[in-house]
């Protein structure tokens, strides 16, 4: 018979790759030991890379992605990805990305 993993148990073991901090927001994931920011906007949780894994500077980022995503969330509030399509005057469109309260444009 074939040993199958209790379900329950194969969530533990993914737990096990995330850790939390002390800090609101800030998690480390441990195989690289870099820091994350987990946030929920719009009721969405969103995971982004702080690309640290000093925790003086990972707090420091930290506050920088929050804006970055909320300040996206008040100025597109029906756009779900961050990624906004427009179209350009020849109908084609143009992809532009948010990035600190700017839209960059992307070719």
């Amino acid at each position: 018979m074939k040993n199958r993993q209790n379900p329950i148990t194969d969530a533990a073991e993914k737990n096990k790759l995330w850790q939390k901090t002390s800090y609101a927001n800030l998690i480390r994931y441990i195989p690289s030991s870099m820091y994350f920011c987990r946030i929920r906007v719009r009721g969405k949780l969103i995971r982004k890379s702080l690309k640290t894994d000093v925790l003086s500077v990972a707090k420091l980022r930290l506050s920088d992605k929050e804006k970055e995503h909320r300040q996206f969330a008040q100025i597109f509030p029906d756009e779900p990805n961050r990624a906004v399509q427009k179209k350009h005057r020849d109908g084609f469109p143009v992809l532009s990305r948010f990035k600190l309260g700017q839209l960059d444009m992307v070719n």
